[in-house]
């Protein structure tokens, strides 16, 4: 689990708690019980975990875990949940170190293998950071890999880590993964000298200079420190015309110095050769062959050293094939051991024929008609004799018996290539096809198979120029025959993997069996089928049971000319197996999780040829052919038909210029540029299935965010299209990420504004509002506050039916020729002669995209006056400050730690802001001594007069002044009702409000309920905002109170400047 920065402050007991109880809600709580340690590695910034069940590694494999997460900000901690994902360790996840300048070639980079496999046992592979899935080209940055995580003790020098390579006469920058040394001291590892074989001197960093500073035992190695000698190895400055000046030469090459880089199999047929000999036993007139290996080891001095060379294997471990990393020499003993077998199969061959000839303790054609697959593979396993006796039997006896039986095994690799060894055959086969196997139902399964679009057939071409197909399923079966054929006719071969590898020269592939042998991919069966002495072998078997089967033999015959005719890449063409999702079999070009793919450090030259690579050229000497005119300083383009739409490459030379531009054009769908981005498209992974439009006329989704990949997966990201408030003709497209999942409340109802610009609309406000001041005033008696509280509710709903209606009414136009359209087709159609109404079909269809083009052109003719009148001409409206964009409250600090759960940050805020804005109720009377001791040291005072013009009641014209001179477009309180609403008609809305507040006072002496409620703002104004308090609170009250509190205002003010200083404000 990669960790990053937050590495140092994880606390692996608290990572394990949090782990198992913070991911309950992501997690079954059985697999999470089989979590069983928790292991900080700071070098490489992850923590590594130990999983007892392979069933928990397969589910929490790619999973994203919670994990609480303790920073420090001063003297303040917090804690925080992030997000984490588990993966499966890799053989490069160990330590690195990277070269930015690259290397020059496939030259130099063999060579630096060569050396550093001399230098350090514990290198592992090197390669470059970036490479095009496209074009193939790699970037500068190359990486050299290393066993383990700990630092080699090669790489350190004076135990500080190498900073630069002496390479070649050049010195490389390196970087050491967790390097930490920052001065101009470069500890230099000279690889020239280990390269010839030469014993370097121990190089060490150059001492430091002679300074005042303190002695260098108690000095920091890491700290710059200012020195006043010149460094002994700082490079010397070169310049035209000083010929006093030379540069150091590179090394020479001299005989004897390896360029190539050894491998494991140079290194095995260097020691060894290998043959067979073939045995045959005659009992009771059955006879039976076996061929048995001959390894033979080599007298000749080897040249490459097998000391600290390794070569990864698979091997078969609890249902599933592991990747071991075995030494050289264990292959070496292997070949041995392999052998001492031979020696004794020879012996033991002519008994062992003659007992399974004279009777066997299974049927192999009562396991194979009842469906025994994993039986059939012990049976093969345990007594190859016997098991190859009773197949030829099968084959000259029970022709579809034997048929069923490669049909079996071939299911059994497929099968076990997608879901390992751990569970029977049985239960594999119902899991894919549900239902079990029968005789029937196989042979339905692979006719089916013979036209499947998913299996497409291997197609190439003659040097004649006639073409060659071969179906896939047909050389599947070919290669589960082959299978069975060498493990009846050669079981020490087939089952030593030191003999496959040995004899094929390449790495090797295997396939999990739940019992017997483990079995060998189709791409391992056809290089021993096709590069081997013992593929010969089978050939000769395969042919001499075939021999007078038409289909059998043209199938083996395009195999071999499609070998012969190196088109096509045998040993790539991809592993067949089950896709889960689709539910077909299918061919999968990448190594599914229960084969393994043995890696060799080995050099391999590509496939080259036509058809492979294009080559374009712009050379201004490509047609010279003098001598000493050499093709340089032109242009090149490369491409690998990997690349997409290698088929439609061309070559457009009426662009070039002669030396210095070529341009190839080429078209392909698909967004494999986006993939090597490392983004994402959130919306549409959070919408996989949402048809949406967004650009202009609906007709196709132009507008994308895409966000990184990693960005998106360790947040909560949310994405949505909405109306373009600006007038432009795209949806608006917004994509926010939060460190924890937000959710969206409903806002509450404000009153649109569109609704106060129709006539009839104010007409009927004005009409309700004034026949309710008429009851209101006919009985002094009614409850006026309910009556107005009830009549807003009244109000309210009828204008939200106002505004569904007025919105329906733009397209109700539309609305009606569109389904007048319908009407008049479904009538047609109805109708027997459709000659007589296809007139009027033409007239609805006409009038219906006539209309929807006017409506179109109505909507683009606002879009266009409103940006040729606010934006065009008024300069505020173009500078206006963009949409402010809500910041959601995701923590709250609570005792200097950070809380991320939603309820308590809900309620520790809405606690804190209810105690400033309410009063408390049990708050004491005010102290009158102290009253009254304010109130004598004030000195000036209002006149009677005043005070009683102050005391009188609020009036209806002062609070219709208030009313008129509030701004409409404010944001209204909780109950939606903005200003512009009452100054509908402000004489009569005062009216009202005078009488509500009236009655109020004198009957309850408090506001309305929903007059006393606000709506609270929290706007952040600088420090953590998890703390309450570094909020700016902005209340939202009803324009009810605002009024009434505007008109005591303008009241206060009249009086204001006989009580307040000249100068004072506010």
């Amino acid at each position: 689990m990669a960790t990053g920065n937050h590495t140092k402050a994880i606390n692996e007991d608290a990572a394990m708690a949090s782990l198992l109880h913070d991911n309950q809600s992501l997690v079954k709580g059985d697999t999470l019980v089989d979590v069983i340690k928790c292991e900080k590695d700071p070098q490489n910034h992850m923590l590594r975990w130990g999983i007892a069940s392979e069933t928990a590694l397969r589910q929490l494999q790619g999973a994203m875990l919670k994990l609480r997460i303790t920073t420090t900000s001063g003297k303040v901690k917090s804690t925080t949940f992030m997000t984490f994902q588990l993966t499966l360790p890799h053989a490069l996840d160990g330590f690195f170190m990277d070269i930015p300048a690259g290397l020059h070639g496939l030259l130099e980079e063999r060579l630096l293998f060569e050396t550093l496999q001399r230098l350090e046992p514990r290198f592992l592979w090197g390669m470059y950071t970036s490479v095009s899935a496209t074009t193939g080209l790699a970037g500068s940055r190359y990486r050299i890999h290393f066993l383990g995580s700990e630092i080699p003790s090669t790489m350190l020098l004076d135990g500080r880590m190498v900073e630069e390579f002496i390479f070649r006469g050049r010195c490389l920058r390196v970087y050491g993964q967790g390097w930490f040394f920052r001065d101009k001291r470069l500890a230099r590892l000279d690889l020239d000298a280990a390269a010839a074989n030469i014993t370097p001197a121990t190089p060490s960093t150059p001492p430091a200079p002679s300074t005042t500073s303190p002695p260098a035992s108690s000095a920091k190695p890491a700290k710059r420190q200012k020195t006043t000698t010149k460094d002994s190895n700082e490079w010397t400055d070169v310049r035209r015309k000083q010929p006093a000046v030379s540069t150091v030469p590179h090394a020479v090459h001299t005989h004897g110095r390896p360029w190539a880089s050894p491998n494991a199999f140079a290194a095995l047929h260097e020691r060894w050769t290998f043959g067979h000999a073939v045995h045959r036993a005659t009992h009771s007139g059955v006879s039976f062959e076996t061929i048995i290996p001959e390894p033979t080891p080599l007298a000749s001095a080897p040249v490459h050293s097998t000391t600290g060379e390794y070569v990864t294997c698979p091997k078969p471990l609890k249902g599933k094939i592991s990747h071991v990393e075995v030494p050289l020499d264990d292959l070496i003993a292997e070949l041995h051991s392999l052998e001492t077998k031979s020696s004794a199969a020879v012996l033991n061959h002519a008994p062992v024929v003659e007992a399974a000839v004279l009777g066997s303790d299974v049927s192999l054609a009562t396991l194979v008609n009842s469906g025994r697959v994993d039986s059939i593979c012990t049976f093969m396993g345990r007594h190859p004799e016997d098991f190859g006796i009773q197949l030829h039997r099968l084959f000259a006896d029970d022709r579809p018996t034997f048929e069923l039986l490669i049909r079996q095994r071939l299911l059994h690799r497929w099968l076990r290539a997608t879901w390992g060894g751990s569970a029977s055959f049985d239960q594999l086969y119902t899991k894919s096809f549900g239902h079990k196997m029968t005789r029937d139902s196989v042979v339905e399964l692979f006719r089916a198979l013979q036209h499947s679009d998913t299996l497409e057939p291997i197609v190439t071409a003659t040097d004649d120029g006639d073409e060659l197909s071969l179906s896939r399923v047909d050389l599947e079966l070919v290669v589960a025959l082959a299978e069975v054929l060498v493990a009846a006719h050669s079981p020490l071969y087939f089952s030593s993997d030191a003999a496959v590898v040995l004899t094929t020269g390449t790495a090797t592939e295997a396939i999990p069996t739940h019992r017997g042998n483990r079995s060998l991919s189709a791409a391992t069966m056809l290089a021993v089928l096709m590069t081997t002495h013992m593929g010969e072998e089978l050939w000769r078997i395969m042919d001499t049971m075939f021999d007078g089967d038409d289909d059998m033999s043209r199938v083996l015959a395009h195999l071999a000319d499609i070998y012969e005719s190196e088109y096509v890449d045998l040993a790539s063409i991809g592993n067949v197996c089950w896709d889960q999702k689709s539910g077909h079999i299918v061919v999968s070009t990448e190594p599914s999780a229960d084969s393994a793919v043995a890696m060799a450090t080995s050099t391999m030259t590509p496939g080259v040829g036509v058809g492979t690579y294009t080559l374009y050229t712009n050379d201004l000497r490509a047609t010279t052919d003098a001598p000493d005119h050499r093709r340089h300083c032109g242009v090149a383009s490369f491409f690998h038909k990997a690349m997409p739409g290698y088929g439609s490459l061309a070559h457009l030379a009426q662009y070039d210029v002669p030396g210095r531009y070529l341009l190839a054009r080429t078209e392909w769908s698909g967004l494999p540029w986006l993939t090597s981005l490392g983004v994402v498209d959130v919306w549409r992974q959070l919408h996989p299935h949402t048809k949406l439009y967004s650009g202009p006329g609906r007709v196709n989704r132009l507008d994308y965010l895409f966000v990184s990949e990693e960005l998106s997966s360790q947040l909560n990201p949310t994405a949505k299209y909405g109306p373009n408030a600006y007038g432009g003709d795209h949806l608006t497209h917004t994509v926010t990420l939060s460190e924890s999942p937000t959710t969206a409340t409903k806002g509450y109802w404000r009153l649109p504004r569109e609704l106060l610009a129709d006539p009839n609309i104010r007409q009927a406000i004005t009409m309700e509002a004034t026949t309710l001041l008429d009851r209101m005033r006919a009985d002094a008696d009614l409850n006026h506050g309910a009556m107005w509280y009830g009549w807003l509710k009244r109000m309210r709903r009828q204008l939200i039916k106002c505004h569904r209606l007025h919105t329906e009414s733009t397209k109700a136009h539309l609305q009606h020729l569109y389904l007048r359209l319908a009407a008049t087709k479904r009538a047609m159609e109805s109708h027997g002669d459709h000659d007589i109404l296809m007139a009027d079909v033409v007239a609805a269809q006409l009038a219906y995209d006539t209309a929807k083009a006017e409506h179109c052109q109505y909507a683009r003719d606002r879009q266009f006056d409103f940006h040729a009148n606010s934006n065009e001409r008024g300069t505020s409206h173009f500078f206006r400050r963009p949409l402010g964009t809500k910041v959601p409250i995701n923590y709250v600090t609570v005792d200097g730690s950070m809380v991320s759960d939603e309820p308590t940050v809900q309620s520790t805020f809405t606690s804190h802001w209810r105690s400033i804005m309410t009063a408390p109720r049990d708050d004491a009377r005010p102290d009158n001594d102290r009253r009254r001791a304010v109130l004598e040291a004030l000195t000036k005072r209002l006149d009677m007069a005043d005070r009683e013009s102050l005391d009188q009641p609020i009036t209806a014209s002062e609070l219709c002044d208030a009313m008129k001179t509030m701004n409409p477009a404010k944001s209204p309180g909780p109950d939606g009702w903005s200003a512009g609403f009452f100054q509908v008609a402000p004489e009569v809305f005062s009216e009202l409000l005078l009488l509500v507040f009236n009655y109020q006072l004198t009957h309850h002496g408090s506001l309305l309920p929903h007059q006393r409620r606000s709506a609270i703002t929290l706007l952040h104004k600088s420090g953590d905002r998890g703390l309450p308090g570094n909020y700016r609170p902005i209340s939202l009250m009803p324009v009810e109170v605002k009024v009434l509190s505007r008109a005591m205002a303008f009241r206060l003010a009249q009086y204001a400047p006989q009580l307040i200083h000249p100068t004072q404000a506010g």
